[in-house]
């Protein structure tokens, strides 16, 4: 091994795995309520009828450890469903890449949608950590950094946990987790320090990790240096400056030397935390590669040992042994963050005795931006599917002596109202994706019948309305 290498691993290990006790105690420091939205507020938000609950949601303040092993304060999101009587799942969501502080999901940014709308439709306790340097954490963000992104989404799963303790909130086994963009790549890294060295802490049910940059050091890199127009050129110089920070070899480099004039003093003082990708986007060339000082770009491209190249190399997620199952998400006309990240991973874990990896295309032509919203909803959908029911009613109205069988059905279901207390009551049947699929009114002194048999098998929502109140929601198999 090349002297250059050694050292580096040796100052890796040094700053990202330091001795530290397995389970911190009592780390969460504060937690606020921010919000409440009922159900019948998130149905009209969402438009989506298969909202089960409504939610809180808690901005909290916890400790984590910083780029150096030294005890720092992290924020995030705790959303939970508005009723208190069920034993919930856990679900960490790991949001995309963000330069402003603001933008974090503990500042109701639009990613803390993802935890009301998981919360809510799951029945889920959500943790959606900030990360360091972002919401109320001190200091730079460390972009794309596996070591922290994973730290700190783990304390925060730690801490969210302990906020269930303080609230009286039950939690049972499951524990999923998903994420887009760069949360994808958190993903990956928090599975990655659960399943290596905290197995007796969390056990993970299921990992989605979505559009993520997991071979940030081959596809994703080739990508970005390839001297061609992209569509966030700002990435590049997020990725350099970030690491700049993080390692010492690169931190030798002066930013003269790695970035042309004016990039080498202006874009520091952009990456400040109080300006958008946007804003840095219109001050640099298409091209990212041409911020770069030729000298700099030459080197790395020809170096193998370069200490930017051996920092994005630190950082893949492609070549370890995973153990709860995981479905990469991806778009094929992703321009941002190729797909062939989700292959390399894919084809790497899929030779690996005894996992579980699958991957899936989300829409062949979707673009970055356009692959968000189904990719987070089908993975929240399939959650949906895997988690424990409540057996609680998600209204006021409790119907104790409704009865539906079989469940899981293929043609006919039998649903029994008799003893109801109610005058009048009508079924909604809608589809995983939100569509009524029918509706019919119902015979509240008698058994009703069902008949399923011409819907596609898969997961619905039974609905029973009186009045044109929601007085009842029940998950329905189709086989």
């Amino acid at each position: 091994m090349d002297i250059r290498r050694i050292v580096f691993v040796i100052s890796f290990i040094s700053l990202n795995v330091l001795p530290q006790s397995k389970v911190k105690a009592q780390i969460l420091i504060s937690d606020t309520l921010i919000n409440s939205i009922s159900q019948v507020e998130l149905i009209e938000m969402m438009s989506l009828p298969i909202v089960q609950y409504g939610i809180d949601a808690y901005k909290i303040k916890y400790l984590t450890n910083d780029i150096n092993g030294d005890e720092s304060i992290a924020s995030g999101l705790i959303v939970v469903p508005s009723i208190n009587n069920c034993s919930w799942s856990l679900t960490s969501y790991l949001h995309g890449t963000e330069t402003l502080k603001e933008n974090a999901p503990s500042r109701l940014s639009d990613e803390a949608s993802v935890g009301y709308f998981a919360a809510a439709i799951i029945g889920s306790v959500v943790a959606l950590p900030d990360y360091l340097g972002l919401g109320d954490s001190p200091g730079f963000h460390p972009y794309i950094h596996s070591e922290t992104e994973a730290s700190a989404s783990l304390d925060m799963l730690r801490a969210t946990r302990e906020f269930c303790e303080n609230h009286a909130i039950n939690l049972n086994d499951d524990l999923f987790i998903f994420g887009y963009s760069q949360g994808g790549h958190s993903t990956l890294a928090l599975q990655k320090l659960i399943e290596e060295e905290n197995a007796e802490e969390f056990n993970i049910t299921a990992s989605i990790p979505m559009a993520g940059p997991y071979d940030v050091s081959g596809v994703q890199t080739d990508l970005l240096t390839n001297g061609e127009n992209y569509p966030a050129p700002y990435y590049l110089p997020y990725l350099i400056l970030s690491y700049h920070n993080i390692y010492p070899e690169l931190n030798e480099y002066d930013y003269d030397s790695i970035f042309v004039s004016p990039y080498d003093s202006i874009l520091p003082l952009y990456f400040d935390g109080y300006h958008s990708g946007g804003e840095i986007n219109a001050i640099m060339p298409s091209a990212p590669v041409n911020v770069l000082n030729p000298e700099f770009y030459n080197d790395f491209l020809t170096d193998s040992l370069h200490p930017f190249r051996l920092a994005l190399e630190a950082n893949d997620l492609t070549s370890w042994t995973p153990i709860a199952p995981i479905n990469f998400y991806y778009c094929g006309g992703d321009q941002h963050v190729t797909y062939l990240n989700a292959i390399v991973a894919y084809e790497i874990m899929n030779n690996l005795e005894g996992v579980t990896i699958e991957q899936t295309e989300i829409g062949p032509n979707f673009d970055h931006n356009e692959c968000a919203i189904p990719s987070i909803t089908q993975a929240i959908l399939t959650f949906l599917q895997q988690s424990e029911s409540c057996n609680t009613s998600v209204t006021e109205n409790y119907l104790p002596n409704i009865n539906i069988v079989p469940n899981p059905a293929t043609d006919v279901v039998t649903i029994d109202l008799k003893n109801t207390s109610y005058k009048s009551i009508d079924l909604v049947l809608i589809d995983c994706i939100g569509r009524i699929v029918t509706r019919k009114e119902l015979n509240t002194q008698d058994n009703n019948k069902l008949n399923i048999s011409r819907f596609n098998s898969g997961l619905y929502f039974l609905q029973l309305y009186s009045e044109g109140k929601l007085i009842e929601t029940e998950k329905l198999i189709k086989q």
